[in-house]
C-alpha cells in the first residue's frame, strides 16, 4: 500500500492496489556515550559502549514504531552495565515537511520512548524506567537495508545504581551507527 499527499488539507491518504514501502524491519546498531552517574568517580567511569537490536513496523510514511533490546556497559573498572527493554514511536520528519518519496536517499527521523532498565554489575541498585528522544539520520540505498547515525538522550531512574546521588535521576548522551533491514 502506498499514501500520497492530499495537499487540500495536508493529509495522507491511501493509494488503493499498490504496495507501501516494506512496513517491518529489524536493526542492528553499536554507539559510545557519556553519562552523569559516577560509578567510581572518575571522568573514563561515565563512557559506555552500546549496543541495540530493534523490531519494528511502518505504520505510515509519518510514523513507525519499534521495540529495542539495549545493553550499556560502562567501560571503566566497575563492570557496570545496564539492559534495557524498550518501545519507540519514530516520526519521519522528511515525509512530513517534503512529501513521501520512495526514492529519497535521506530521512530524518524524531524519535521517543519508554524503557525499562535492568542494571548489573558491582553498583547495582534496582531495576527502573527511563526515557529517550533522539533524532536518526537513515541513509537509504533502495536496497533491502538502510544505515543510519542515531545521537540520543536518556534519562533513566537514579535507582539503578547503590551510589548515594543528589539526583534522583541518571542521563546521558549516546550516538549510535547501524544497519537497518527491511523484511
Amino acid at each position: 500500500m502506498q499514501f500520497f499527499l492530499n495537499n487540500s488539507n495536508k493529509s495522507y491518504r491511501r493509494k488503493e492496489n499498490t504496495d507501501f514501502e516494506k512496513s517491518i524491519f529489524v536493526s542492528a546498531g553499536l554507539g559510545t556515550g557519556l553519562y552523569n552517574q559516577k560509578i567510581h568517580g572518575a571522568l573514563l567511569d561515565n563512557a559506555t559502549f552500546n549496543s541495540r537490536f530493534s523490531i519494528g513496523k511502518k505504520l505510515t510514511p509519518l510514523s513507525s514504531v519499534r521495540a529495542n533490546l539495549e545493553n550499556i556497559n560502562f567501560v571503566s573498572k566497575s563492570h557496570f552495565s545496564v539492559l534495557s527493554i524498550g518501545v519507540d514511536y519514530m516520526f519521519n520528519v522528511t515525509n512530513f515537511l517534503a512529501g513521501y518519496s520512495a526514492d529519497r536517499i535521506l530521512d530524518i527521523v524524531a524519535i521517543g520512548g519508554l524503557k525499562y532498565t535492568i542494571p548489573s554489575g558491582r553498583s547495582v541498585g534496582k531495576n527502573g524506567w527511563g526515557a529517550s528522544f533522539g533524532t536518526q539520520a537513515k541513509i537509504n540505498l533502495n536496497l533491502p537495508f538502510s544505515f543510519f547515525i542515531e545521537p540520543q538522550l536518556s534519562i533513566f531512574d537514579g535507582k539503578i545504581t547503590n551510589k548515594n546521588s543528589k539526583l534522583n535521576y541518571f542521563y546521558g548522551a549516546s550516538i549510535m551507527g547501524g544497519i537497518i533491514f527491511n523484511l
